[in-house]
């Protein structure tokens, strides 16, 4: 700084001066060539809206593919689907009941039969022969049986001949009753007894 300067910052503070006012600040030097020409803000909106733009025509561009494959696909899906058609239900049906034929018999008249009487019963025998003679057997009775038997049986000579021991079973009234082979042992004292066709041995469920 020099005297000059001294001389006058003296002179004011002692004058009670005021200090000269601020020289203005030079303007701005104009624009360069190099300078934008228009706003920055301007061009970033400009490139926000291409943006914009790009989305939506992607955004459209999807649907529209959607749009087709869904149609593509209902146009391909078979009409009425799968529904089975439902009938009215009739009446149940029931399987037709078949009678079995009745065994085949012999000729009551061919058939030998002896009866034995297992009871204590005298005369037993003889009471169930008498029934077997009406319906043409050709019978023979006895009361000649050693030991006393609980239940009826009928015995056969021959498998054959299971029918007709079940029809005489029936006929006297024991249709329960087991049919059997007849044993090689004899059955009782009576000697037709080991040649007949059917034995009945009648036991003591056979009294009334």
């Amino acid at each position: 700084m020099g005297d000059d300067d001294q001389t006058v910052r003296f002179l004011r503070d002692e004058l009670d001066l005021p200090a000269p006012a601020a020289e203005p600040a030079p303007p701005p030097p104009p624009p360069g060539p190099s300078a934008p020409v228009g706003p920055p803000r301007a061009r970033r909106r400009g490139g926000g809206v291409l943006w914009l733009g790009l989305v939506l025509a992607v955004v459209l561009a999807f649907v529209a593919g959607t749009y087709l494959l869904v149609d593509r696909v209902e146009r391909d899906r078979p009409r009425g689907g799968s529904v089975v058609p439902t009938t009215a239900a009739g009446p149940p049906t029931t399987a037709p009941t078949t009678t079995a034929a009745p065994p085949v018999t012999q000729d009551p008249a061919s058939v030998s039969v002896v009866v034995l009487n297992g009871t204590p019963q005298r005369g037993w025998a003889a009471d169930n022969g008498d029934r077997l003679d009406e319906a043409g057997y050709e019978t023979e009775r006895s009361d000649a049986l050693t030991d006393t038997v609980e239940t009826t049986t009928v015995y056969v000579a021959l498998p054959e001949l299971e029918p007709d021991a079940a029809s005489i079973a029936d006929l006297l009234g024991f249709p329960d009753a087991p049919v059997e082979a007849r044993p090689a042992e004899p059955l009782g004292e009576a000697p037709a007894a080991a040649e007949a066709d059917i034995v009945v041995v009648l036991g003591a469920d056979s009294l009334p």
